[in-house]
């Protein structure tokens, strides 16, 4: 969420909005007046972008590391390996969380879906592990090791692959990114595919995240 910068804002907000014609009393209740999008009051030009104020929020979920609440920590499209497969986890889920969301907010495309013809069109886990495989290579044996042993040996065989597999079209996260182009574009699908480690212990961290290329571009 964006925190107001000023309140003079909520002001002028409300001198340029008309109220709604159909609402019982207008003059005296301010609930009556017809909602809008607020992003031409909070940033009034582009360079406002960077003084923004941001509050974290929807803390639903939220856990910490040492004391577990709860082990559904993710949005399940959003879930990281890790926490699929009941591993240990830690900080990286958060920078696997980072790299799906940004392909969603750049380009409104969902990284994954978790659903297959073949089966209906019906989220399945085993459908989006595989989707995790075919974009970002396969769970290495020791992060498998680490998870729970029934959910393991339910989605994947004895070799780490996974089980009975539905027949895929290859992936190519490129394929998605629309919106940028050449270099920016090359750059910001490394900025990706750093993010989007299967072996939480090889993503970066958030302050190693600031000296990848793609950032300091945008940053400039």
């Amino acid at each position: 969420m964006v925190q107001i910068p000023d309140l003079s804002i909520i002001e002028d907000y409300l001198k340029d909005t008309t109220p709604d014609p159909m609402a019982y009393d207008p003059s005296s209740d301010p609930s009556t007046i017809v909602s809008q999008p607020l992003k031409d009051f909070y940033i009034r030009k582009s360079t406002d972008l960077m003084t923004l104020d941001v509050a974290l929020c929807d803390w639903g979920s939220a856990s910490w590391i040492e004391n577990h609440l709860t082990e559904v920590i993710q949005p399940i499209l959003l879930g990281a390996p890790e926490v699929v497969h009941r591993a240990p986890w830690g900080p990286p889920v958060d920078i696997w969380n980072l790299g799906a969301v940004l392909l969603e907010v750049l380009d409104a495309v969902r990284m994954f879906d978790g659903r297959a013809k073949q089966t209906g069109g019906i989220f399945q886990t085993k459908h989006y592990l595989e989707e995790i495989v075919a974009l970002f290579g396969p769970f290495p044996p020791h992060l498998l090791a680490l998870g729970d042993p029934k959910i393991v040996a339910e989605y994947f065989d004895d070799q780490g692959s996974i089980r009975d597999p539905v027949p895929r079209p290859q992936a190519f996260l490129e394929n998605w990114i629309e919106s940028l182009t050449g270099n920016d574009k090359d750059e910001f699908v490394m900025f990706l595919r750093s993010m989007m480690k299967v072996d939480p212990g090889d993503r970066p961290t958030a302050k190693e995240l600031l000296s990848e290329a793609w950032f300091r571009r945008t940053t400039r």
